[in-house]
């Protein structure tokens, strides 16, 4: 039997779980027990309550210590590792170093064929930037997806032509029957103008594009706004319309047909070459033991899943084929699942049978937060269950917070002077984490120290990209990018009017030292001589952020300190890191760790931490927009666009007209979008119940809500709730509010 525990935020699913193990230990041993988590922090603190409960009842078993209690990731590669022996587990960088290359080999192998020959035109085979990828990004990207998602062969959605006569005859019958009832002389040669360029149409339309789309461009032309006739000029443009989408869907299929067949080709190159050179990417741990625990019984006879809504659907597998022969105990909250964006999706925890109970009483949280959250969810979130509302075991101090307008750091700042609260008891979440910068800024204005959780901070300050050149050119000597960072910065401080002559600048002699150095000492030592020997430290003295980039140069240090024979794919790895803006936290030595600081995250990364007084910014962003040319869902399948080619020109131009007549990869976006908003809810939820004393919300816009904006704006999700029930919101949450009229409810 299995049972699904429901435990909404804050309500001790840890705890819960924790007894579930327990009370699973007078039916079965610990070695028939398996207990998954989704971090080794949250394995290790399962393990510690354990052990310490297991203690006090005074039945610790030495076995505990080695039970199996562990992430996803480590319990497969135990499982590949007793069934195919060792592997190495690839870095980021080695991961793409390996498929790169793999996707390389063949692109250019199809590419001798001339079967992609106008692929390879369009995309070429590599792109210049995250944003513009190429041939052999979008085959690495999208074969990671299509591994996420557990699915061997997407879907594609085709015409195959047979329709293009009927739609040239729907509109020949329009015209037709405007030119017997037309009266005007100039409407009259206006139709026969467009039934000429119809009958030159339909003889091109077999032929090249570059043959028939400037015609169909001619077509559209004569049609657009020129007919007095409301009626007939909405009639002919829609038929124009539906005419140009379907040529666009059957003549992108032949590339979109292409593609595929080079993704699969791509996806069986790269799987035989890993499996058999025995190495694997964090995603192929997860597909390979599932491969593997599908066709053998599973030694578990009870199996624990924490945070079971974040499984993406081959977790889902993995769990399902450990739960044959095994009892589960599954323990997660749909309200949480924030992670669509990895495939991760809540309504596993409705689709798994089995029996059903739930966590409600919030442990974390003070009773007016609880009745703010209730009131939030239960306004706007879909399908809200009544269930799921929380109940607090705390005190009600009477309001969940405040709504923060004009100077509000002031008001943080009187809280902190007076000594009620320290730096350290706020935090404050945003949506996206750029947001945080001109945040953090604001505060340190204020002599408020703060610390930025995430972002890509880190491997963007320029002392990073100092040292990130000065290792890349001990491999690479002649690399001209990393020489070029060099002299500008403070290890050269060559001036910019010497520039000019910079392909006869030398490198001093240092780096030629450090050159012989590597392989025999760390890469943590390789830059101490780099610092000791040269200017480097005297030039960063004097910069007012001095604080800040000595202790980034420290963390940097830290993170090489125990690279010795490895040394050119780590100095790889951190060179790829500062053009690909990966996420880092600036050092913590940035608040001196021992100093109190307000904390800046995003609300993703807030998921499973707590804080006294939580702090909502950045609500008013929208979802980004998803700009890639080749796009994958798993209910749409793979879309190619038509921008940047001829075919852009048959389009829908209208907005309505392009929702009606939808292209494949419009309706991937849409899905896309959707499921982004409907994790929106999700997200605020998360966001909300971070909170155990007080939550403010900075809103500086009016109260009216925009119809149109709110299934994307976190802001607008909140103002709904409030017209839902403005005399309770008002009630929780004062507008206007000033921090001392709290503190003697609390103090």
């Amino acid at each position: 039997m299995n049972h699904i525990l429901i435990a909404g935020a804050g309500t001790g699913k840890t705890f819960a779980l924790m007894q579930a193990y327990i009370d699973y230990l007078k039916i079965y041993s610990i070695s028939e027990m398996l207990a998954i988590t989704f971090t080794q922090k949250a394995a290790e603190e399962m393990r510690t309550r354990i052990i310490s409960k297991m203690h006090e009842k005074n039945i610790l078993n030495q076995e505990i210590f080695s039970a199996s209690i562990c992430t996803f990731h480590a319990f497969c590669a135990k499982i590949i590792r007793e069934h195919d022996g060792d592997f190495k587990l690839l870095s980021t960088y080695e991961d793409n170093k390996f498929s790169n290359k793999i996707a390389e080999e063949v692109i250019l192998s199809e590419l001798r064929h001339g079967n992609i020959k106008n692929l390879v035109a369009r995309f070429g085979i590599h792109g210049p930037n995250h944003s513009n990828k190429g041939l052999s990004e979008f085959l690495i990207s999208i074969s990671k997806e299509l591994r996420e998602k557990d699915i061997k062969n997407p879907k594609l959605l085709l015409e195959d032509g047979k329709k293009k006569i009927e739609l040239i005859e729907k509109i020949l019958d329009l015209l037709q029957s405007f030119l017997n009832t037309a009266q005007d002389i100039n409407l009259i040669k206006k139709l026969n103008s467009f039934l000429k360029m119809l009958n030159c149409l339909r003889l091109a339309i077999n032929k090249s594009e570059h043959i028939w789309v400037p015609i169909f461009k001619n077509m559209r032309s004569i049609v657009f706004n020129c007919f007095e006739d409301k009626k007939l000029q909405l009639k002919l443009n829609a038929a124009i319309d539906e005419l140009g989408s379907y040529l666009c869907i059957v003549h992108l299929g032949f590339d979109l047909i292409l593609f595929n067949e080079l993704l699969d080709r791509y996806r069986r190159s790269r799987d035989l070459y890993f499996l058999e050179n025995k190495l694997f990417s964090f995603e192929d741990i997860l597909w390979r033991a599932s491969e593997i625990l599908s066709k053998k019984d599973c030694k578990f006879r009870c199996v624990l899943v924490d945070e079971y809504q974040d499984n993406n659907p081959i977790q889902e597998k993995l769990i399902q084929c450990l739960g044959k022969n095994a009892e589960l105990f599954l323990v997660g909250d749909p309200k949480q699942s924030i992670y669509g964006f990895r495939g991760a999706s809540s309504s596993i925890l409705e689709n798994i049978s089995g029996t059903h109970s739930y966590l409600t009483i919030s442990q974390r949280s003070q009773g007016g937060i609880v009745e703010f959250v209730n009131l939030i969810m239960s306004s706007v979130y879909p399908n809200f269950n009544k269930n799921e509302l929380l109940g607090s075991a705390k005190l009600h101090y009477g309001r969940a917070g405040g709504i923060l307008k004009d100077g509000w750091i002031k008001q943080m700042q009187t809280l902190i002077l007076e000594k009620h609260y320290k730096p350290s008891d706020f935090v404050i979440l945003v949506r996206r984490i750029k947001a945080a910068i001109p945040l953090a800024a604001e505060l340190q204005n204020y002599h408020i120290p703060v610390k930025i959780i995430g972002g890509s901070e880190f491997y963007t300050c320029q002392e990073i990209y100092d040292f990130a050149a000065a290792l890349l050119i001990l491999i690479e000597p002649n690399n001209v990018f990393a020489k070029f960072i060099l002299m500008r910065s403070p290890f050269c401080n060559i001036p910019d009017t010497e520039l000019i002559n910079w392909k006869n600048y030398k490198l001093p002699n240092v780096f030629n030292v450090a050159r012989k150095k590597l392989g025999n000492e760390r890469l943590a030592k390789i830059i101490d001589f780099l610092l000791i020997n040269t200017k480097y430290i005297s030039e960063i003295s004097k910069n007012k952020h001095r604080e800040q980039k000595f202790a980034n140069i420290f963390k940097l240090r830290t993170l090489l300190i125990d690279v010795l024979d490895e040394y050119e794919i780590s100095i790889r790895d951190l060179w790829s890191k500062t053009d690909n803006l990966l996420n880092e936290n600036l050092a913590a030595e940035f608040i001196n760790e021992h100093k109190s600081a307000v904390r800046i995250m995003t609300m993703h990364q807030s998921k499973g931490l707590e804080f006294p007084i939580v702090i909502l910014a950045d609500l008013e962003s929208a979802i980004p927009g998803n700009i890639d040319k080749i796009c994958f869902d798993p209910v749409n399948g793979l879309a190619i666009s038509p921008i940047g080619t001829l075919l852009e020109a048959c389009c829908p131009s209208r907005p309505s007209k392009k929702k009606q007549f939808q292209l494949p990869i419009d309706k991937v976006k849409q899905f896309k979008r959707n499921s982004a908003n409907n994790e929106l809810y999700k997200l605020l939820y998360v966001a909300i119940t971070r909170a155990s004393e007080y939550l403010y919300i900075i809103n500086n816009s009016d109260d009216e809500v925009n119809e149109q904006r709110s299934k994307n704006n976190l802001l607008d999700i909140i103002k709904i709730a409030k017209q839902k029930n403005e005399i309770l919101f008002n009630k929780l949450m004062q507008n206007g509010f000033i921090f001392k009229s709290i503190l003697k409810s609390k103090h």
